[in-house]
């Protein structure tokens, strides 16, 4: 019986070898290296698998599918993201920067202290995500959608939120100013909200 190579085993290939690791699954695993990069995924399945801590460098992921992943302080950075689905996924603390994220869903995940730094996400959809405490800094929003999520004391410095709809999302004490907020699409409260955090008396 032939012993089914690890995915850290098939990173590692992958890597030095400059392939693309393609229509592949992993279930249950953990990710046992501290950084990969240039790496290159394509159809490749991910269930309850661990990225802990691990920095991902100019990596290049096209349609991926996490479900129940860790990715508690990863980073992601300089690299893109296409078509990928996360589910139900722990991503506590974890960075992007300078990355392109395009036609991806985040579903019921955790992304608590998270940053997004210098990111363009294009055509994204956030739905029952949890940004408290997190950053998204200099990063483009291009036609990408929150819905069901909470922002509590979450950080927008130099980002605009132009024709962003939040009316389904929370937004408690987020940190933002007059300029990035313009064109936001928000409720009658969370403008009475938003005022006070700007300043703004309403009589």
């Amino acid at each position: 019986m032939t012993e089914k190579i690890t995915m850290t085993k098939q990173f590692e290939l992958a890597e030095n070898e400059d392939i693309i690791l393609d229509n592949q699954s992993f279930v249950s695993e953990t990710l046992n290296l501290t950084e990969v990069s240039n790496l290159r995924l394509k159809n490749v399945e991910f269930t309850n698998c661990k990225f802990t801590g691990v920095s991902f460098y100019r990596n290049d992921w096209e349609n991926i599918i996490f479900t129940s992943c860790d990715f508690s302080n990863a980073s992601l950075d300089n690299g893109s993201l296409t078509n990928a689905t996360f589910k139900m996924c722990k991503m506590v603390g974890v960075k992007f920067d300078n990355i392109f994220l395009h036609k991806n869903n985040f579903d019921d995940t955790t992304l608590r202290y998270g940053s997004f730094y210098e990111c363009k996400l294009k055509q994204c959809e956030f739905t029952s995500c949890d940004f408290t405490f997190a950053s998204v800094a200099q990063t483009s929003l291009q036609k990408t959608r929150f819905a069901e999520s909470e922002f509590v004391e979450t950080n927008f410095p130099q980002t605009s939120l132009k024709d962003i709809d939040f009316r389904t999302c929370v937004l408690e004490g987020i940190l933002v100013t007059n300029d990035d907020l313009k064109g936001a699409i928000v409720s009658s409260s969370q403008a009475s909200e938003l005022a006070k955090l700007l300043g703004i008396i309403i009589k």
